[in-house]
């Protein structure tokens, strides 16, 4: 289950997905690169420089917690204090509502065969009320 570790390091891998970072927690203090190469006219040389352009520190854990946007996922993780626990236990049985589907499939199933018959029991017999004034406009 997701929980506020999961938030820092998802929020860390889209601030520095455009440099390269892959998804995980930061590292305390951890620096994230670019290489910027500078021209040396005087040499006539390239000289690589590696440039800053975000830092995971102690501050910007701060401001990541410190206001989340509401309602946000950010603010549900915060909020819950303490790790989610998933516990395994047994549920309710499903047997009665399946069983309750199986007979109403069965019973529907029954009904497409017998009109091919030509049985209808349950229509001839008027078991159900709304057949009655069809019966009658159909013996006319």
């Amino acid at each position: 289950m997701p929980d506020v570790s999961d938030a820092v390091a998802h929020s860390a891998y889209q601030q520095a997905l455009v440099f390269g970072r892959p998804y995980g927690f930061p590292a305390a203090e951890e620096r994230v690169t670019v290489t910027e190469y500078i021209e040396n006219l005087a040499a006539g040389t390239v000289v690589p420089r590696q440039r800053t352009v975000r830092t995971f520190d102690s501050a910007w854990l701060a401001r990541l917690t410190r206001a989340p946007p509401s309602p946000s996922v950010e603010e549900l993780l915060l909020a819950q204090e303490r790790p989610v626990t998933v516990r395994h236990g047994r549920g309710r049985s499903p047997f009665i509502r399946d069983l309750l589907a199986a007979a109403l499939c069965g019973l529907a199933l029954l009904g497409w065969f017998a009109r091919d018959a030509g049985l209808r029991p349950l229509i001839r017999k008027r078991f159900w009320r709304f057949t009655t004034p069809a019966l009658k406009k159909h013996s006319r």
